[in-house]
């Protein structure tokens, strides 16, 4: 922790004029991207990866816990080495707006 604390703070300081940081705290942040979403941005700014964003993410998903099945159709699922990608590509734009 401390050394991001020391990162931010160096990068604070070298901020140009028009630049800003902005700290942001989602609440189960992964399971609010809606998927229509990461789909539609995946085709048009990781047009290499929407294969794999497609078979993954394009229907719902059937989760099973301890003899129950959970029906997954929002967000990005646990693990998926993409995850942290498709959920800053669709976050992107509420961002870009600030």
């Amino acid at each position: 922790m401390e050394a991001a604390v020391h990162a931010t703070r160096h990068f604070v300081q070298c901020l140009g004029p028009s630049e800003i940081i902005i700290k942001l705290d989602f609440v189960n942040a992964f399971n609010s991207v809606r998927r229509d979403v990461i789909l539609e941005k995946a085709a048009s700014l990781i047009p290499e990866a929407y294969p794999y964003v497609k078979a993954a993410y394009a229907d719902s998903l059937f989760l099973g816990y301890e003899g129950h099945t959970i029906v997954s159709a929002e967000g990005i699922q646990q693990g998926d080495p993409l995850g942290p990608l498709l959920f800053c590509i669709g976050i992107h734009s509420l961002l870009s707006d600030v």
